[in-house]
C-alpha cells in the first residue's frame, strides 16, 4: 500500500562495492527521486532500504557483509515521498544518501534501535527491570546474568530504610529493603 504523507524515514541501505544497488549508482550525499507519477513497488521500482523500525542489521539480508569477496558498503539514508513498506523493507519515490557508516556505524546503530525497542510490557512488577517474557533468551530468572533478579550484578541495589513507602523497594533474605537504580 502506497502512502503520500511525504514522512521521512530515517534508516540505513546496503550497496555493493562500488555503491550501486541493482545497477545504479549512487553517491554519498546527493538525493535521488523517481519522476511524479511513476508507480513505486516493493521489490520491483523506486528506491529501497530497510523499514525504520527493524533493526538497521536487517540490511544484511539483502547485502552481506562480503559477496563473493566483494565488500558491500552501508549508509545512513533517508527516504521519502511516495513510500510503502512490508514490514522489513521500504521503497520511496525520493532517497538521501547519507554518512557511509560500514558495519561498525550499523552496530551502533543496532545498539540504539534496541535501547530504544526495551519494555517494561512482560514484566509482573512495576519498577523491575525489563525482560523478554517468560521464553525469551533475556528472562534469566532471579539468579540469571540478564534480568539480574535479587542475586545478579546488572542491578545496582541500595540498603535503605523506609522504602515500603517508594513502592519500588523489596526486601532481601535478610529483611533489608533493595532499590532498583536505573540509568537514564
Amino acid at each position: 500500500m502506497e502512502n503520500e504523507d511525504n514522512k521521512v524515514i530515517k534508516t540505513y541501505k546496503g550497496f555493493n562495492e562500488n555503491l550501486q544497488c541493482r545497477g545504479f549508482q549512487y553517491e554519498v550525499g546527493k538525493t535521488y527521486e523517481i519522476p511524479e507519477g511513476e508507480k513505486i513497488s516493493l521489490c520491483e521500482n523506486g528506491f529501497h532500504a530497510v523499514d525504520g523500525d527493524v533493526s538497521p542489521l536487517q540490511v544484511f539480508d539483502y547485502y552481506e557483509p562480503s559477496i563473493n569477496g566483494n565488500r558491500s558498503r552501508y549508509c545512513e539514508v533517508e527516504v521519502s515521498g511516495r513510500t510503502a513498506s512490508d514490514g522489513n523493507k521500504v521503497v520511496g519515490s525520493k532517497i538521501k544518501i547519507g554518512a557511509e557508516i560500514g558495519i561498525p556505524g550499523l552496530i551502533r546503530a543496532h545498539f540504539e534501535w534496541v535501547k530504544r525497542h526495551i519494555t517494561n510490557e512482560n514484566n509482573a512488577e512495576a519498577c523491575q527491570p525489563a525482560t523478554a517474557g517468560s521464553y525469551g533468551a533475556a528472562t534469566a530468572g532471579d539468579s540469571g546474568a540478564a534480568t539480574a533478579g535479587d542475586s545478579g550484578r546488572a542491578r545496582r541495589q541500595l540498603r535503605y530504610q523506609g522504602m515500603e513507602d517508594l513502592g519500588c523497594g523489596r526486601r532481601n533474605h535478610q529483611g533489608r529493603y533493595l532499590v532498583h537504580l536505573e540509568r537514564r
